[in-house]
């Protein structure tokens, strides 16, 4: 595909999903399947510090970072229309979008519109992958609109972690699907593995777009926990196991005592905590979280987390927002 000057158009596909639904996994996998292709990546996370990152570096593929927000609310749409005019200069062939865990892409075919006069090339928008967890979507998707609008919004859905759910509980969460959404394929996985070949075959962009439902006065909390001392993975799963009933997403990596790191990722009652061999920057020191919960009083959370860390976990934590 090219415009009217010849240039060759960037294929461009959006990985959308609710918090801890498994984006960055199947986006790592997808990376590996595209490998023999220059590839541009954007990585959007609701905290002010980019968590994801260091999951997904790699010196062949050029990757920025938009922090503290939702790429599709007013409050950082500049500074996401600035990144994909600047994309669009680099020789790449690929761009994938991670968005946000609480972000609502329904605008997504509007905002490449808009855009499109500015770019240096075009870009050639596949469509949006939604992954959605199978172990809490039916505890989740009656309450919480940037999930409802991530599966009306999407052109190929998987479904993921049916390992970990029983026949007649996905079942139910097809049926479910269908009330929000009845285009779009929908795919089992289990940490989002899919062929890039039925990956493309499925995907296909059916144009939709409405507003999003992203603006500032609707963000839910958050909190930045900087951790001054070394920690053990069973404190680190008792502290998530604390503060699975007031948080949606606890992610991030703290040192342990024998220097080693561990990579935490919590996501309602699914709690995961191991090993992480790779180089973190200096800047997390000890260790860095980020939690995210439903809108609530800022100080009341915050005070859940202090409840919390204080029973399970060892030494002090600064929090910030």
């Amino acid at each position: 595909m090219t415009d009217k000057n010849n240039k060759k158009a960037i294929e461009v596909y959006l990985i959308g999903g609710f918090l801890g639904s498994g984006k960055t996994t199947f986006l790592r996998q997808l990376m590996l399947q595209l490998g023999d292709q220059k590839l541009g990546l954007l990585v959007n996370e609701f905290g002010s510090i980019s968590i994801d990152a260091p999951l997904l570096l790699d010196d062949e593929v050029q990757m920025v970072e938009i922090n503290d927000g939702s790429i599709f609310c007013a409050c950082i749409a500049h500074g996401f229309a600035k990144t994909l005019k600047a994309f669009s200069e680099l020789p790449i062939d690929v761009l994938l979008i991670e968005s946000s865990g609480m972000a609502d892409p329904s605008s997504m075919n509007k905002t490449l519109k808009d855009m499109a006069p500015y770019l240096d090339r075009p870009f050639d928008y596949r469509g949006l992958i939604t992954l959605v967890d199978a172990t809490n979507l039916l505890e989740y998707l009656e309450v919480l609109l940037p999930l409802q609008n991530q599966i009306a919004a999407a052109d190929l859905i998987l479904v993921n972690k049916v390992d970990l759910v029983d026949a007649e509980t996905l079942a139910e969460i097809h049926e479910v699907i269908k009330e929000y959404q009845e285009e779009a394929p929908i795919l089992d996985t289990s940490y989002g593995s899919i062929s890039l070949a039925e990956f493309r075959s499925l995907l296909q962009n059916r144009g939709r777009s409405s507003p999003s439902y992203n603006t500032p006065e609707n963000r839910p909390e958050s909190w930045i926990v900087k951790v001054a001392e070394k920690q053990t993975a069973a404190g680190m799963e008792a502290f998530s196991k604390a503060l699975a009933h007031d948080s949606w997403r606890i992610k991030g990596f703290v040192e342990q005592k024998d220097n080693t790191w561990l990579h935490v990722d919590s996501s309602s009652n699914h709690i995961v905590v191991k090993t992480f061999t790779e180089k973190l920057p200096d800047s997390f020191e000890h260790g860095r979280l980020v939690i995210i919960g439903e809108q609530q009083s800022k100080e009341s959370f915050k005070e859940k987390i202090k409840v919390a860390w204080q029973k399970t976990a060892a030494g002090d934590i600064e929090l910030s927002y």
